[in-house]
């Protein structure tokens, strides 16, 4: 087989692995599954929350299903859940603490150095200034918590699938941006942003972390 036909095999090969995905909204009785991909996808040291705990974990996702400032968006391949992207209608670390205090703080009495992570105060703390908060509010900013691709099946279009139908989801709830922040060593998930139209705000972004801006009053660029 040469390379073009490999080119062209394998650009088949993604579009049916496309075809057989279904994106939804996710309920309650998806969040064993939900939580599952989670730590497929993410490690405690890329990822602050997972520091609190797995029944912390599990409440925040279901902050997530379940409050109307929030919704989670899954992707399925037949019954196995391959994706999913969760969004807040604001900045979401403070009402996901206080939906989920009572894990957070079990979380904390087992590992009370995580109140003194910098990421977490860094991210807290930014949640002070005034002129951050009124932008947040007058401009209906959504802000994508947690976005993961099953990493078996990455590279066949899913995670592109997730952030279309999250867009399209943020405008139907009347947001006018959309903001993500992305670990800087996470070129694929970038690029993926980037083509959908996510613009980077540099003076959002930290030594691990790259934000992105979408306006979505904005024609989205062709894929």
């Amino acid at each position: 087989m040469n390379a073009l036909q490999s080119r062209k095999n394998g650009r088949s090969d993604a579009e049916e692995e496309q075809k057989n995905i279904q994106i939804t909204f996710a309920a309650v009785e998806d969040l064993d599954s939900l939580v599952a991909l989670h730590y497929q996808c993410f490690s405690e040291k890329d990822h602050i929350a997972m520091r609190f705990g797995k029944p912390f974990m599990v409440a925040a996702y279901r902050w997530f299903v379940t409050s109307p400032e929030t919704f989670t968006l899954i992707a399925k391949q037949g019954d196995s859940l391959i994706g999913f992207s969760t969004v807040a209608d604001r900045p979401y670390n403070p009402p996901m603490l206080r939906a989920c205090w009572r894990e957070a703080l079990s979380g904390l009495m087992l590992r009370p150095w995580i109140a003194f992570h910098p990421e977490l105060v860094r991210r807290l703390l930014r949640l002070l200034f005034r002129r951050y908060k009124e932008y947040i509010v007058r401009n209906k900013v959504a802000h994508i918590a947690y976005m993961g691709v099953d990493p078996q099946v990455q590279g066949v279009g899913i995670g592109k699938a997730l952030v279309s139908a999250t867009i399209r989801t943020c405008r139907e709830r009347g947001m006018n941006e959309i903001i993500v922040g992305i670990m800087r060593k996470n070129k694929r998930s970038i690029a993926v942003h980037e083509r959908a139209g996510f613009r980077e705000v540099p003076e959002l972004g930290t030594k691990r972390f790259v934000y992105l801006r979408l306006e979505l009053n904005k024609d989205a660029p062709s894929s």
